[in-house]
């Protein structure tokens, strides 16, 4: 089920989500929140906090597809 992946070269977990998901991170803290034409790419350098937001993100239906 974990397909968070490795982390970027500058230390961060990014996960890649539809706009709607910024619902969803509200009250998140220590994350970094990009919204690159549509996508939104969401940083944090804690694994527990990546797989805590990919799972509930996954569960939702909210993830892109990396490709």
């Amino acid at each position: 089920m974990e397909k968070l992946g490795p982390r970027s070269p500058d230390g961060y977990y990014v996960i890649l989500a539809r706009p709607e998901a910024a619902r969803e991170l509200e009250g998140h803290e220590g994350l970094i929140v990009e919204d690159i034409g549509g996508t939104l790419c969401i940083k944090t350098r804690s694994r527990s906090m990546a797989l805590k937001l990919y799972r509930r993100l996954a569960m939702r239906g909210l993830l892109l597809d990396r490709k």
